[in-house]
């Protein structure tokens, strides 16, 4: 998966990247692309995906991965939705009401015992900010000397930037903008159903 490429790393570092520097640059840029995925559940890949998401008692139903282009069909327990019961409003599904069956759901996905199968389809696109925090961090890491906030040669000492409290590449800051970019406010979301 290519969030970014070892060119716009180069690019952003402002410098030409010795072919081992090339190596390494596509084992960062690989490594963090791992860690973005893990953050924000998404791929970036793009495509159409069918899910089989558990019911909720609000209209708002979340879609794990984004960015969405379109949704292609909506069906609860199996039974289609028609296009004029739901609507993606760019961030939610969300149920108009209607009849399904003999019951009614009143703008609900008719709670957690009731399995909704959606498909639609995600672009590839890379969101610039996305792009723009895998670049940043990949040039952190890069960069032997990013992060030392103070050096000393005699009894030699260096120390280090805190990365905000968190292991990896990635540094918290970074964490909660990616989530905020993908629209989500927590890690990953397990819908409950398989």
């Amino acid at each position: 998966m290519t969030l970014a490429t070892s060119t716009d790393l180069a690019r952003l570092m402002q410098r030409d990247l010795s072919a081992e520097e090339q190596e390494t640059a596509d084992l960062v840029l690989e490594l963090v692309a791992g860690e973005v995925t893990l953050e924000t559940g998404q791929t970036f890949a793009g495509g159409t995906e069918t899910v089989r998401l558990a019911g909720v008692w609000g209209a708002d139903l979340e879609l794990p991965r984004r960015p969405v282009t379109a949704v292609v069909s909506v069906a609860v327990d199996g039974v289609a939705l028609a296009d004029a019961d739901y609507l993606w409003n760019g961030g939610q599904l969300l149920r108009l009401g209607g009849q399904l069956g003999d019951h009614y759901y009143g703008g609900t996905w008719g709670g957690p015992g009731v399995v909704v199968t959606v498909t639609y389809t995600t672009s590839a696109e890379v969101p610039a900010g996305v792009k723009s925090i895998v670049l940043q961090a990949a040039a952190r890491a890069m960069n032997p000397t990013a992060g030392v906030k103070q050096e000393t040669v005699g009894a030699y000492s260096v120390t280090y930037t805190d990365n905000g409290g968190t292991a990896g590449i990635l540094t918290a800051a970074e964490r909660k903008a990616l989530r905020r970019i993908v629209g989500r406010n927590g890690g990953t979301i397990d819908a409950g159903v398989r």
